[in-house]
């Protein structure tokens, strides 16, 4: 129980530490605070609005794969996420963003800088319009200068490569021509001179469209629904576009299940100019031939030849057609071009083919998306290159299966039309030539009626196609942005300004080595404090006796404080007093002066003795020339140096003239006998050294002394410096401890305000 009494002891005395650091360094911790605050309030201030339009979609997908799978287990295999992710490529894919950028001109941007040069983004409501005539990926700065004029700064990149910039005053809604560029600038009505510059940039539409801040997602794992965001400075920019992307996305949806159809309307269109064309030349020919030779009855036996001969010619037509489609496809495949696929003129009743070639132009769509974050070496891009790979494989067989049995048919009806002909040949040579002529007659005619039939066919399929993808949501103008969050950016930059302020506040507590309370003295050494000299800001009153001046102030109570405990610590026979300290600056003079002003109070008779032959200062507290002094006596040059001052029970004797050779008349015997022949007459003999730690007269002089008083000022002292009278207490020097100029308001002293000491 002791010990953890001891713990919790340990803990409030590290809680007080820090209680004190912090209340130390408030000002700056506030300061930090208060410039943090500012830079979260400009940033908050310079950052843009962001606003989201977003749209949704309902994405109905085939219920049964293209190889027979069981819907449960596509369900399983993750097949719906796969294709809705395939879809979620293909909205955000380069030619679709690409397009909707360029209906937009979203790659045309104008943003205006105002006064506070804060950045302000424009669509509709942009206070003019220019017209990029040539050129592309320019950068312009316009600065309005009056109504009619501005100046025009374009800069870019020419086609070698290298920079260039131009830069000139010129008019509106004139033409502005270049060897780099040629545009307009038309100003409107919302044109305004309160901006400091305007900046219009054009760039290439494809680039700006990977830039762009677009996501897809998922709302509901549960069900086929993507949703379309896009962000942007400007909401009804945010709306336009997500508007039109969602359109864009539909019809492309649509086109895609109508390319069939499409194509195939194109190919049988162009077989109906040809046949028409041979159905009136040999309608003409039949006709031209009976009339010659007066034909007017056939035999039905001819008729029922030339019937047959267009019937198989036809059916030969239609596989020659479909053979050539073949072909084109399975050469298609062997160059590479998949995404333009299509089985428009093979006329196959299964539609699974088709499913198979959807498949595999979505897996080249999801590859190239890949690609673009991944290498061919991604295991999601290998399996997608795989999955071509195999769907390739078998549109190409099922292609070559389709060609053997097509060729077979055909190889059937040649053998057919031979046996026609031999039954041909067998007739006269004017039923001959009649049944060449209505056999080619018929196989036009036979061979237009199945292409109008299939015409008919193919528009009525493609007019029932519809979507079956659906639009949920359109996009809304969004009221709010949705960053930047000013409020959290403030609080933010409030949070780190105080995190920041307490974490440097302890690191300067930690590199700070000097005294900063009683504390750091006691805490290193068994030396007794004699007592605490607090701060006192008025610095005119450091030169000099306040506790003459202004006995009633707490210096002057801080000092009768000192003379008590010396009173406790000096016996009857001891009266000589040092006072040094480790280096300059620490306030010895000062403090000898006051001490003895303390001991004039209880009308004991003092004399200060100033040995600092150095750096002498003690004469001028007390308006006493320095004429004569130690340096004299101890030289032997004279005896009287002993001064009055106007305090009746306070004498001094000043340093006298600096002498060359300090140390030496410190170390020599006559200041033994000063000190002796200052003991007699008086009560307290005062010595004031020179700091102890910057030369060695004060180690000879401590020899004299009675009692050394050793001073250490606070912040400005180091700790380490509680060494050096460490030392001389284990010498058996009588020593005792003055924390001088100790800021007690900041540290819990109960002195109130202090004085300030301190001459070197």
């Amino acid at each position: 129980m002791l010990e953890q009494n001891g713990y919790i002891e340990e803990d409030e005395i590290d809680l007080k530490a820090l209680g004190k650091t912090i209340s130390y360094r408030k000002w700056s911790i506030i300061s930090i605070t208060l410039l943090m605050t500012l830079i979260a309030l400009v940033f908050a201030y310079y950052m843009p609005n962001v606003y989201q339009a977003s749209s949704t979609l309902q994405i109905e997908l085939d219920k049964k794969s293209s190889l027979g799978q069981d819907v449960l287990a596509d369900v399983l295999n993750g097949a719906s996420s796969s294709n809705l992710d395939t879809e979620s490529e293909v909205i955000k894919s380069r030619y679709l963003v690409k397009k909707v950028v360029e209906k937009l001109h979203l790659n045309h941007q104008y943003v205006g800088v105002n006064q506070f040069y804060k950045k302000i983004y424009f669509y509709d409501d942009k206070p003019f319009q220019v017209d990029l005539l040539k050129g592309i990926d320019l950068e312009c700065k316009i600065i309005p200068r009056t109504k009619t004029s501005f100046i025009l700064v374009v800069s870019g990149i020419d086609d070698n490569g290298e920079e260039f910039e131009y830069k000139k005053e010129r008019r509106y809604n004139q033409r502005i021509n270049n060897k780099y560029f040629s545009l307009v600038v038309r100003k409107d009505a919302n044109l305004t001179l309160d901006m400091r510059y305007y900046l219009v940039s054009f760039q290439d539409s494809a680039y700006f469209a990977d830039e762009l801040e677009l996501s897809i997602s998922n709302p509901s794992k549960k069900a086929d629904i993507l949703k379309i965001s896009y962000s942007d400075t400007n909401a009804k920019r945010a709306k336009d576009f997500v508007r039109l992307l969602t359109t864009e996305y539909m019809n492309q949806s649509l086109e895609r299940k109508t390319k069939e159809a499409t194509f195939t309307l194109r190919f049988v269109n162009e077989q109906l100019k040809i046949i028409k064309s041979n159905l009136q030349k040999a309608s003409k020919q039949l006709e031209s031939f009976k009339q010659e030779n007066n034909t007017v009855s056939v035999k039905e036996s001819i008729t029922q030849l030339s019937t047959q001969f267009a019937e198989y010619e036809n059916q030969k037509s239609i596989l020659d057609m479909k053979l050539t489609a073949i072909k084109d496809i399975v050469l298609q495949i062997q160059k590479g071009q998949l995404e333009t696929l299509t089985l428009a003129g093979i006329g196959l009743e299964d539609n699974s083919m088709e499913k198979i070639i959807g498949e595999l132009q979505q897996a080249i769509i999801k590859q190239k998306e890949l690609l673009k974050n991944y290498t061919y070496e991604h295991p999601e891009v290998k399996t997608m290159t795989e999955r071509i790979t195999q769907l390739k494989r078998i549109i190409t067989k099922s292609m070559k299966n389709i060609l053997v049995n097509v060729n077979q048919r055909k190889s059937a009806l040649d053998q057919k039309l031979e046996q026609l002909q031999t039954k041909l040949q067998a007739l006269p040579k004017q039923e001959q030539d009649y049944i060449g002529l209505e056999r080619n007659f018929l196989f036009n005619n036979k061979f237009y009626t199945y292409l109008m039939e299939k015409k008919t066919e193919t528009e009525i399929k493609k007019a029932a196609t519809i979507s079956k993808n659906r639009i949920l949501d359109l996009p809304l103008l969004p009221r709010k942005p949705i960053k930047p969050k000013r409020k959290l950016i403030i609080a933010v930059g409030f949070i780190l300004g105080v995190i920041l302020g307490i974490f440097l506040a302890f690191i300067r507590e930690f590199l700070d080595n000097t005294i900063k309370e009683e504390s750091d003295i006691t805490d290193n050494t068994n030396i007794p404090m004699l007592g605490i000299i607090p701060h006192y800001e008025n610095t005119e009153t450091e030169r000099t006796l306040i506790v003459l001046k202004s006995p009633k102030s707490p210096i002057a109570e801080a000092f009768r404080n000192i003379r008590t405990n010396l009173q406790f610590m000096l016996t009857n026979d001891a009266r000589v007093i040092s006072i040094t300290s480790t280096i300059e600056k620490e306030g010895k003079t000062s403090i000898s002066a006051n001490l003895a002003g303390a001991m004039h109070l209880l009308k004991k008779r003092v004399v200060i003795v100033n040995l600092d032959l150095r750096k002498p200062t003690l004469h001028t507290m007390f308006d006493v020339a320095n004429t004569q002094g130690v340096s004299n006596y101890l030289s032997g040059l004279s005896s009287k140096v002993i001064y009055k001052t106007k305090y009746e029970y306070i004498d001094i004797v000043p340093a006298g003239p600096v002498p060359p050779n300090p140390n030496e008349l410190i170390a020599s015997e006559r200041l033994g006998i000063l000190v002796d022949e200052l003991k007699e007459k008086y009560d307290i003999v005062i010595l004031d050294t020179p700091p102890i730690g910057l030369v060695a007269d004060s180690k000879v002089i401590v020899r004299y002394s009675d009692l050394t008083i050793y001073m250490l000022r606070a912040n400005h002292a180091k700790k380490d410096f509680i060494n050096l009278p460490n030392e001389l207490y284990k010498n058996d020097v009588k020593i005792a401890l003055v924390l001088n100029d100790l800021k007690i308001s900041k540290r819990g002293y109960g002195y109130g305000n202090g004085y300030g000491y301190g001459y070197y």
